[in-house]
């Protein structure tokens, strides 16, 4: 709070001015409580803090039962309290278009969050996402079963999230809608508000939530997707057993949320995952002239709706701006259609990225993590005999 002596002294050094007529001196307008129990600049620093005791109860303690209660603190202050607004996931948008466009301002906290939880997957893994996300520990702690999805359908879901994260970008620099925001299915819990399109894709994802654990993170989160490819970088990934002598009891493998335990497998052949590189590597042609056409349409589809383009196709031949309209709309046009390329492009890559991926031989003898896909939620820990001794 402010002290008292500092606002006793403004009010002598700067007397209220004496008005000879009916003038009414405005009200101050005071910070609300919100700002003054969780100024913005609180954040980074309180999302710095959940990070170090995620690290610590994840790859020290190992304990499951701890880092639920640091989810539930989560979800209580960054959650409800603060409405969901310790959202790394959506300062996406801001940061993309503070890069698109110089004139839009963004702040240090805001870069900060953004910034923070990919450093950090760049050390430990998604360790964002055990913890610090309150998205993430609304679906943890809702999740009754985890019944899963065939595992070609769940690779092919897994695309979805670096396809989201490329419209976002793309919406976003061309300042057309923050789509992540306006489509995520749980504001509307977190701040009490809910529109039409959202409340049904809360209700659907929440009944999803409670039998497929973590569908947002796993299929949706365009977040999720920026710490998978950091994750790579992990200097320190998860690792069970404890003791390096796994007895393959397969208990982490079955409670696994994201499918991020990978069983043994020694019989596969290397000349095998070759070959079918081989075959990714030819198609990979195809698969960009798709991608690139897949833009062309989405350039077309963008520049009809598009405010510029719209003004431009409804102005007067006698307009005294129409030399302005017409060169906001061709520039407009440039860059929307470049813009729409670098997605498609962006897309097939992705796609070519993923089949390269799913062709590569593993040939471990035990059980192994997965640090790509594994969002650190402890499950693993709690069930396996050797981490329990």
């Amino acid at each position: 709070m402010i002290p008292s002596s500092i606002i006793n002294f403004a009010l002598f050094r700067f007397p209220k001015p004496d008005f000879s007529n009916n003038y009414e001196i405005p009200p101050t307008p005071l910070p609300s409580p919100d700002f003054l129990y969780f100024p913005e600049i609180y954040n980074p620093i309180m999302l710095c803090i959940i990070l170090a005791l995620t690290v610590w109860i994840f790859y020290k303690l190992r304990n499951r039962k701890i880092l639920l209660a640091l989810i539930f603190l989560v979800i209580l202050i960054f959650g409800f309290i603060k409405n969901g607004c310790l959202c790394p996931i959506g300062a996406i948008q801001t940061v993309s278009l503070a890069v698109a466009s110089k004139t839009f301002p963004i702040t240090i906290n805001q870069i900060f969050l953004f910034l923070i939880p990919v450093i950090a997957a760049m050390f430990f893994g998604r360790i964002f996402c055990g913890a610090a996300c309150p998205i993430g520990g609304v679906q943890d702690v809702l999740n009754y079963k985890n019944f899963r999805i065939p595992k070609p359908i769940h690779e092919f879901l897994t695309l979805i999230p670096f396809f989201y994260l490329g419209f976002a970008i793309l919406y976003a620099a061309l300042d057309i809608d923050f789509i992540i925001c306006a489509q995520d299915p749980y504001v509307g819990i977190f701040r009490g508000a809910f529109t039409k399109g959202t409340i049904i894709a809360t209700f659907i994802i929440l009944l999803i939530g409670l039998v497929n654990a973590r569908p947002y993170c796993k299929y949706l989160c365009p977040y999720g997707a920026i710490l998978k490819v950091f994750s790579v970088l992990s200097r320190k990934p998860a690792d069970i057993p404890i003791d390096k002598d796994c007895i393959n009891c397969d208990f982490c493998k079955d409670v696994c949320p994201t499918n991020a335990i990978i069983p043994p497998s020694t019989n596969e052949k290397r000349n095998i995952s070759m070959n079918r590189i081989k075959v990714c590597l030819a198609i990979s042609p195809g698969i960009i002239a798709i991608g690139l056409a897949f833009g062309l349409y989405i350039g077309k589809f963008l520049l009809i709706n598009h405010p510029d383009v719209i003004k431009y196709n409804s102005a007067q031949i006698d307009d005294p701006e129409l030399d302005t309209v017409i060169n906001n709309a061709l520039q407009t046009g440039n860059i929307v259609q470049t813009a729409s390329l670098i997605l498609g492009l962006y897309l097939a890559l992705v796609v070519i990225i993923k089949l390269i991926y799913l062709c590569k031989v593993r040939r471990n003898t035990t059980y192994v993590i997965d640090k790509i896909n594994c969002v650190c939620c402890a499950r693993c820990y709690k069930l396996c005999p050797k981490s329990q001794k």
